[in-house]
């Protein structure tokens, strides 16, 4: 599976979403699952709310949603996240990750 827990994502069809998931969301897998009865979905916690779940405690309540993996297409990483070599960078980079778009605040 080219999914991994941590990875960036976007959603890129809307086909099992709710109504306030759009396509182009962006947000991070938090839970990958699947069986024989149900098709593997992708926990997806979104950086914005989206009147979802916790994806069974692994997101925040309410930014959290199933996805078919058909529907997400992964963010080239490098163009979404700043990458710094500081301990405080650490710090920043793990919000950088939640709230993509605070990075055009930082000159890093």
């Amino acid at each position: 599976m080219k999914y991994k827990i941590g990875q960036i994502v976007k959603v890129v069809r809307k086909q099992t979403l709710n109504g306030f998931i759009n396509i182009g969301d962006k947000g991070k897998i938090v839970s990958i699952a699947g069986n024989e009865v149900t098709p593997c979905s992708i926990g997806v916690e979104f950086f914005h709310y989206v009147y979802g779940h916790t994806c069974n405690g692994k997101g925040r309540s309410g930014y959290c949603w199933c996805i078919d993996p058909d529907d997400l297409e992964i963010v080239n990483e490098s163009n979404e996240i700043v990458t710094v070599s500081s301990s405080k960078g650490e710090v920043l980079n793990n919000l950088l990750m939640k709230y993509p778009n605070l990075s055009k605040y930082f000159n890093v």
